[in-house]
């Protein structure tokens, strides 16, 4: 779909029959963001997704949300619970059962980070929807094969980035 240039010129984004040039970025280092902006304005002038369509993604990134909020505010409850029994004193003499009850807390509580994080996910998808550029890659600004998104409605990157971006963290 897309050409790319040579050193710093622009590539060009085919959708439908409009090809809207977009400015190479250099990557991010892990953990930022990266050229959303740029592909984001392609997007908004690309080939649009029917309301149908964004509203049954919608619905199942709200109906996921929905379950995670659940999932983090058992585990919260889960942590005072605990943090409460610990401060009356309520745990065992036994040293290795406090190790367990302390593990166990902390473990929940990663969990709970793990879950924060995937709301942060989900949301960020649902802006996308709302600016135009869901299911464009924020890298490389290709559509996102159908296949990925059914598997993970908030992805951010088509596979070939996703894996990139892998690579780079390893290094």
């Amino acid at each position: 779909m897309g050409t790319k240039g040579k050193g710093k010129k622009a590539d060009k984004v085919k959708r439908g029959k409009k090809a809207i040039k977009v400015s190479k970025v250099k990557k991010a280092g892990p953990g930022k963001k990266r050229a959303a902006g740029v592909v984001r304005a392609a997007a908004k002038t690309a080939g649009k997704m029917s309301k149908q369509e964004k509203t049954k993604i919608r619905a199942a990134l709200l109906n996921e949300r929905q379950r995670l909020l659940g999932d983090v505010s058992r585990l919260q409850e889960d942590n005072i619970h605990r943090s409460v029994r610990e401060a009356s004193g309520a745990l065992s003499g036994d040293p290795s059962e406090n190790v367990d009850e302390e593990y166990a807390r902390s473990f929940s509580m990663a969990i709970a980070a793990n879950k924060q994080e995937a709301l942060q996910e989900i949301d960020e998808a649902l802006d996308r929807i709302d600016e135009g550029a869901y299911g464009l890659c924020e890298i490389c600004g290709e559509k996102i094969p159908q296949k990925r998104l059914s598997a993970k409605p908030s992805a951010r990157t088509c596979l070939k980035c996703a894996e990139q971006m892998e690579a780079e963290q390893r290094e």
